[in-house]
């Protein structure tokens, strides 16, 4: 597929971008060239982009159907909010936690402390005596 390298105003445009319907890459481009390719325009591409879609299509029956997924290829990684890593280092240990979020362990703890304002061995100990 051949791509333009046209200077354009709006700097989202002209992020390389990847269209796949189900697991199958149906376009990829920029995300312009993407959207006359797919006979839509750049506002449907947007709204396909954005975590309101994200949320439809994941909760939605169309999921069973191979729904269609863009990913943008140039966007900067999210960092993760306090609350992210401190439900992750429930369910995992430090280690595995700072290196699924690419953080140190000090930060996961602190984290942790942060959200709970306890450590994890507090925490658990708390729920244990809710428990019993």
């Amino acid at each position: 597929m051949a791509t333009k390298s046209v200077i354009r105003s709006n700097s989202k445009r002209k992020h390389y971008i990847v269209v796949y319907k189900g697991d199958n890459a149906i376009a990829q481009g920029y995300a312009d060239d993407v959207a006359k390719e797919l006979n839509i325009t750049y506002s449907t591409l947007s709204y396909m982009m954005s975590p309101a879609y994200k949320k439809r299509v994941d909760t939605h029956k169309h999921r069973l159907k191979g729904y269609t997924t863009v990913v943008d290829l140039d966007e900067k990684p999210k960092m993760p909010t306090p609350k992210q890593v401190a439900n992750y280092y429930l369910r995992h240990s430090t280690g595995e936690t700072a290196e699924h979020y690419n953080c140190s362990t000090a930060t996961v703890c602190r984290f942790f402390r942060q959200v709970h304002g306890c450590s994890k061995y507090q925490y658990l100990e708390k729920q244990y005596a809710k428990q019993n």
